[in-house]
């Protein structure tokens, strides 16, 4: 259940941080057609690239990071054990 709310979170927060960059990016264009204002447009592509990058580093490692965490531990759950006595 952790592992599940974990990931749930990762998804929403990457989706939002995406979302973040591409309305900045869509900002630049905008700045490009009404105002010449050349270094806050480059202000703002940094800036959609920052949001961006987060959200991939959030879906590709540290989700990544979380599933391998669960996998293992649902490994060691289902495995199956042997008790050795070796008096008998």
């Amino acid at each position: 259940m952790y592992f599940n709310n974990k990931i749930k979170g990762i998804n929403i927060k990457s989706f939002i941080l995406i979302w973040i960059g591409m309305i900045l990016i869509s900002i630049t264009q905008i700045f490009q057609f009404v105002e010449r204002r050349y270094s806050l447009n480059e202000l703002i592509i940094v800036m959609s690239w920052v949001f961006m990058w987060k959200a991939i580093d959030l879906i590709f490692f540290e989700k990544r990071e979380l599933l391998k965490e669960k996998r293992n531990l649902l490994k060691i759950y289902f495995s199956e054990f042997l008790l050795y006595n070796p008096k008998n």
